[in-house]
């Protein structure tokens, strides 16, 4: 598997240092793999952060705490994450094979687990 490398831009290192982590070092761990995964860019930005929608903070619980308050077995939470990364990429790619580029999987996989998903 191909490791991407990002860079942390000072005014995310900022942002990262001035949110509580509850989760501590696991879900620092967790924001910054989704923030590699999610970014098309070199240097890591604010708009990348799960929390900001185009810089702008992010009112809504996040969709992990979601899911996880749900009563759902690890196959279904896995499965309704995997959803909402793929209905989340779909927004903002222009084709599959975008979402393919972006979240770092074959193209064909992504085909077929939009059809798993029902997602058009």
């Amino acid at each position: 598997m191909d490791f991407q490398v990002k860079l942390l831009t000072l005014e995310v290192v900022n942002e990262l240092e001035k949110h509580q982590w509850v989760g501590n070092v696991r879900e620092l761990k967790n924001v910054i793999e989704n923030m590699v995964i999610v970014s098309n860019n070199e240097y890591l930005q604010t708009e990348d952060l799960p929390w900001t929608v185009k810089g702008k903070p992010v009112q809504k619980r996040r969709l992990i705490d979601e899911i996880s308050e749900q009563d759902l077995t690890l196959a279904e939470a896995t499965a309704e994450l995997e959803k909402q990364i793929l209905l989340r990429a779909k927004e903002t790619c222009g084709s599959t094979r975008e979402m393919a580029i972006k979240l770092n999987v074959n193209q064909s996989t992504i085909v077929r687990k939009m059809q798993k998903y029902n997602i058009g």
